[in-house]
């Protein structure tokens, strides 16, 4: 059985603003026209709205995005779960619980920083992140304020993560190591850096398929990146044409512990929605309904939709 045919398959940083509105319980905010994305491929759009859901379709949490004329993210606005039960979450700046975050550029729009503010969070973060000639990110560091600081800046922070991604032309990622520690040596960047999770991505040769396989262990051996690393998902994401995604799925490896084998489970279906040749948003889903059918997305688990 094949992952990538659904139809035969039966039961994939956080910031705030002012500019775009505020919208009510699972409501988008209205988009302005100066339509930041047209033009752009996947993965350079920008969403100006992600919404999360509970299991009733209830709205938990939301991430609004400050965009320029040019695309770029200004701020972000994170709302969170309120701490009184009685005040419900709208997405708005009346929240309780949020976390601001200020984007500076550098001159040639390499590099950026954010700037982080909690309402909230006594530890809050905030991060440095280089990108590639095609604006992919290539390295980001993050960043904590230490404990009781509700701010946090690259300057004053204390280095948590490193985050370095191999690019194939600057635009295709192929392995993504997460580091969350400087080893025994207390110094970033040498070999005895403590890897958290590793990411290995293979394109077709077409690029219409990529799939990553996430890993969290390095197994027995204690080497990352051989046969008996723990292998915690896989995701699958199928493209209308190059960097134009249509759906991705993520699943879980079967008892067999084979990727690609008929006792995968599939935990998560995403699609992307157009709407004049444009991306609209698109939904994450966490089950297949009722039914049990993962396309027919009416009556499937919503986890989250992201607006562009």
């Amino acid at each position: 059985m094949s992952k990538i045919k659904l139809t035969t398959i039966i039961g994939v940083t956080a910031v705030a603003l002012s500019a775009c509105g505020s919208g009510s319980s699972g409501t988008p905010v209205e988009k302005d026209d100066r339509q930041t994305n047209s033009g752009k491929t996947y993965p350079h759009w920008v969403p100006y709205l992600t919404e999360y859901y509970g299991a009733e379709g209830e709205l938990t949490s939301c991430i609004r995005g400050d965009i320029d004329s040019e695309g770029y993210l200004l701020s972000t606005m994170s709302s969170n779960p309120p701490t009184d039960a009685e005040q419900p979450l709208l997405c708005s700046d009346s929240d309780q619980n949020t976390n601001f975050s200020e984007y500076t550029f550098n001159n040639d729009r390499s590099e950026f920083e954010t700037n982080g503010l909690s309402t909230y969070d006594p530890n809050t973060s905030c991060q440095k992140v280089t990108l590639s000639s095609k604006n992919m990110p290539s390295r980001i560091e993050t960043f904590t304020s230490g404990s009781g600081n509700y701010s946090c800046s690259v300057q004053d922070g204390f280095l948590f993560s490193v985050q370095e991604t191999m690019l194939e032309n600057e635009l295709y990622d192929t392995l993504t190591i997460l580091y969350a520690g400087a080893g025994l040596d207390n110094e970033w960047g040498t070999d005895d850096d403590v890897i958290q999770a590793r990411y290995d991505s293979t394109w077709t040769s077409d690029k219409l398929i990529k799939q990553t396989v996430n890993r969290l262990g390095a197994g027995t051996d204690s080497i990352w990146g051989t046969s008996d690393d723990y292998i915690s998902s896989v995701v699958d994401m199928v493209f209308k044409e190059d960097m134009i995604p249509d759906y991705s799925i993520t699943t879980y490896l079967g008892l067999d512990g084979v990727i690609d084998t008929d006792d995968d489970l599939i935990t998560t279906y995403t699609v992307f929605t157009y709407e004049n040749g444009a991306i609209k948003n698109h939904t994450a889903y966490g089950s297949p309904g009722i039914d049990g059918n993962w396309e027919t997305t009416s009556d499937n688990y919503k986890l989250y939709t992201v607006f562009y």
